[in-house]
């Protein structure tokens, strides 16, 4: 099935319709053994220039990560400014390619 905005939960829904569409993409098997540094990589470059990864692939796999370190205590009480931006960029890239 083809991604739609429409399946993208807004930042102001509730945590577990975020993790629900965020592990609908398997973020470890996408980025294979590097899918930690790659995120950590994908962070960074967001916190020093805002620049999000470009593929939407890309995207999810960092969504999926995102979450993961948040449902996994990485990130006590709530979820990253680098999770909502990514959830963002996601719609909007969807959104334009129809």
């Amino acid at each position: 099935m083809r991604l739609r905005a429409d399946h993208i939960p807004l930042a102001s829904e509730d945590a577990e319709r975020l993790g629900d569409f965020a592990r609908t993409f398997d973020g470890y098997a996408y980025w294979g053994d590097e899918a930690i540094a790659r995120l950590g990589i994908s962070e960074e470059q967001w916190e020093n220039s805002g620049v999000l990864p470009e593929k939407l692939a890309d995207l999810r796999a960092a969504l999926f990560l995102s979450w993961r370190s948040y449902d996994r205590g990485g990130q006590p009480g709530e979820l990253s400014r680098f999770f909502f931006a990514v959830l963002e960029r996601l719609r909007l890239k969807v959104q334009a390619s129809g």
